[in-house]
């Protein structure tokens, strides 16, 4: 989405605005490391408690940089003869005000995800679990902030059919800016806890201030047995979907804390094996489990994708490489917003005297071939990316584009690949492996691991707790007994 220099004043509600020369914006930058396309750049100066954005305006202006949102006396126009400057009070609220007017021009389903704890896992595996069925835009990593938030509404565009995005708050008074921005569809409340509980007098007044976040929401989803929360959202007086293992729920749950879950939703029964037990994973599961059903997803779906559901621990994770290689694995999934976050630690490893990308096709993306690979290509050039391994049919077409001087190799499968990389074909370098789920890149990752061997250690401790019990029935019940 590009928007024209005329346009943006009234869409950041400047002040005053400098604009010598016209001009067209595309992206957003708040940190100056990140610069990848001047021209078409909008630098937001924000002030910070340990960084002045206005510091940098000069050295961006100097690296091609045309476009400004600053405050008032904090530059000197005659050292930017060249630069549009939108003056304005509140350069964090010119931010939110320009990434709210780009979201009112979509009309999809966006949902808004709050509360203490599971936010990130939970908008992570619901891509997982619904990208299949929709073209997806998310926040990158745990982008939920004042200004994390606007920043992520801003890569929506008209492809999209789905949006998942949260927001956080530390203190009274953030989520109002927040909800305007958002202007979500769907809440999503994932529980209430004791993070950043110093910002608020009490945990009613948190919870209160989280659900602020759902005022242009249209239903609100989440867990029905907590007396506080129950309150506060009856007191919305908002459509609600919901689910409890011990109140009464639109969806009702039943789950003894292993593997097994039976659900009873509109009369039918319905049976899910869980990919992870402990309980914080069960919630947020069921979390997802409550959005697809409000989606539609038809239960033998949900079934199967819970099967493939991967922990986010698999996301950029740093092993060692055979042949002293260092291996940056983030095999579980292929996006153009992950790509630019995973090729980031890249350039601090300057160690390594190769920088390799093993990339997949990219699969619903949303966006045509042509631009999506194009920025892929600035993206590899931004990086200094020494090598490239492109495997699928679409990734080919950077062929073409990407600089001669980079190596370039291109597979049609992983199959292909696997069976004619040879072991010491990577020496000393640091290798980024990204892939979509259908390439089975974990193969990839596999193959170029140092090999190690461990024992793992097991314990069932519901087996030992039933041999306790089963001692303790042996003995009067005067006697003690002490286990170690």
């Amino acid at each position: 989405m590009t928007y024209r220099t005329e346009q943006l004043a009234d869409l950041l509600g400047a002040e005053r605005a400098v604009l010598p020369q016209p001009g067209q914006v595309s992206q957003l930058l708040i940190d100056s490391r990140l610069l990848q396309s001047p021209a078409r750049t909008l630098f937001v100066a924000i002030t910070g408690s340990y960084r002045d954005g206005h510091h940098f305006v000069r050295e961006l202006y100097g690296q091609g940089v045309r476009h400004f949102v600053v405050q008032p006396g904090r530059v000197d126009e005659t050292q930017l003869p060249q630069a549009n400057l939108f003056y304005v009070s509140d350069t964090v609220n010119a931010l939110q005000r320009l990434a709210a007017r780009h979201r009112q021009r979509f009309d999809l389903p966006v949902v808004g995800i709050t509360g203490s704890n599971g936010k990130t896992i939970i908008k992570e595996w619901l891509f997982q679990l619904l990208h299949p069925d929709y073209r997806i835009c998310r926040s990158p990593k745990s982008y939920n902030s004042q200004v994390g938030l606007p920043l992520s509404l801003w890569k929506l565009h008209e492809a999209h059919e789905l949006g998942l995005f949260e927001a956080g708050v530390s203190q009274t008074g953030e989520m109002e800016h927040l909800a305007r921005t958002l202007q979500c569809t769907i809440g999503l409340f994932t529980n209430i806890g004791s993070a950043h509980q110093e910002g608020f007098a009490s945990r009613q007044q948190k919870i209160e201030e989280k659900l602020k976040l759902f005022g242009p929401a249209e239903v609100i989803l989440y867990r029905r047995g907590n007396p506080m929360v129950d309150e506060a959202i009856d007191r919305l007086g908002k459509p609600t979907f919901c689910w409890s293992t011990q109140a009464d729920a639109d969806v009702q749950v039943e789950w003894q804390g292993g593997v097994e879950c039976e659900l009873r939703y509109q009369n039918r029964d319905m049976h899910f094996r869980l990919p992870y037990t402990d309980e914080a994973s069960f919630e947020n599961t069921m979390h997802c489990i409550l959005l697809m059903l409000w989606l539609g997803c038809e239960a033998d779906t949900i079934a199967e994708r819970l099967s493939r559901l991967e922990p986010l621990g698999m996301r950029l994770e740093r092993t060692a490489g055979i042949n002293g290689c260092l291996l940056i694995n983030d095999s579980y999934n292929a996006d153009l917003e992950g790509l630019a976050a995973a090729l980031a630690p890249l350039r601090q490893l300057d160690a390594y005297r190769l920088r390799t990308v093993i990339l997949s096709d990219i699969l619903q993306s949303g966006l045509p071939p042509e631009p999506l690979y194009q920025q892929v290509a600035a993206l590899l050039k931004r990086h200094k990316v020494g090598r490239f391994i492109g495997i699928g049919e679409a990734v080919q077409s950077l062929r073409p584009i990407l600089p001669s001087s980079m190596q370039q190799q291109y597979y049609p499968d992983t199959d292909a690949f696997l069976q004619q990389q040879a072991h010491d074909d990577f020496q000393d370098e640091v290798i980024l492996i990204k892939g979509a789920r259908p390439f089975a890149f974990e193969r990839i990752a596999r193959r170029l691991s140092v090999q190690t061997h461990q024992t793992a250690l097991e314990v069932n401790l519901s087996a030992l707790l039933h041999n306790v019990r089963a001692y303790q029935r042996q003995l009067r019940p005067d006697t003690r007994l002490a286990v170690m």
